[in-house]
């Protein structure tokens, strides 16, 4: 599940453009979440979680990037 997700992570993050500390804190997000916070994963897909992290990531490190603009990469 973990190399799922780092290779999801690194190909959202190239075709979106995302620099590499921006990447990592994804990537450390999501390691938390699939270590600490596993009852995020009932009902919902591995896809989601990532795609929210990116968001919720990117917000936080002043990179405004609409939820569309997302999705469609």
């Amino acid at each position: 599940m973990l190399h799922h997700c780092a290779g999801e992570i690194y190909q959202l993050s190239e075709s979106i453009k995302i620099s590499d500390r921006t990447s990592e804190s994804i990537w450390v997000a999501m390691k938390y979440i699939l270590s600490s916070e596993t009852n995020l994963l009932i009902d919902r897909h591995l896809t989601q979680l990532i795609l929210c992290t990116v968001y919720g990531v990117c917000k936080v490190f002043n990179q405004p990037l609409k939820f569309q603009e997302i999705i469609t990469k």
